[in-house]
């Protein structure tokens, strides 16, 4: 759930402010359930933003989420997305099986708007490795496909 308001400045400058709160079904008790506030300023193309939770998730303690984003015209009506993130957690470990007390989250986007309908490819990514992730592979760099509407 979220509540926020956004406007712009100029036409160059806008602003966007609110709150989000992450509710898991089936979650017992409320590990998993958080609520944190944001806030970001763009620039054109360019958005630099953080957000910030006092009890983050699964009982990590405070946690500070810093980003960028970069967004330009292809030909063809293609655009290019580009995104960084560096989560920094207060509790050494957190919600991860490692002492790590950080990690950087990445993506490349290229998209197309066609026939009502968004189509894009994403190269996601971290700097975690299984050792963070118990084991696993959750922290695999994926490509992800998506086709959207909005209405």
């Amino acid at each position: 759930m979220y509540a926020g308001f956004s406007a712009d400045i100029n036409d160059d400058w806008s602003y966007d402010v609110g709150g989000l709160y992450y509710a898991y079904p089936g979650d017992n008790g409320d590990d998993g359930d958080f609520f944190e506030v944001y806030g970001s300023v763009s620039w054109k193309d360019l958005t630099v933003g953080v957000n910030y939770s006092d009890d983050y998730y699964a009982e990590t303690d405070e946690a500070t989420y810093i980003y960028g984003d970069y967004s330009f015209a292809l030909p063809n009506e293609f655009a290019l997305d580009l995104h960084v993130g560096y989560q920094m957690l207060e509790e050494d470990g957190g919600f991860l099986s490692s002492d790590e007390d950080g990690y950087t989250d990445y993506s490349v986007t290229v998209s197309r708007d066609f026939g009502g309908f968004n189509f894009a490819v994403a190269y996601v990514g971290t700097d975690l490795d299984e050792d963070d992730v118990f084991g696993t592979d959750w922290a695999d760099d994926v490509v992800i496909a998506t086709i959207s509407a909005s209405f």
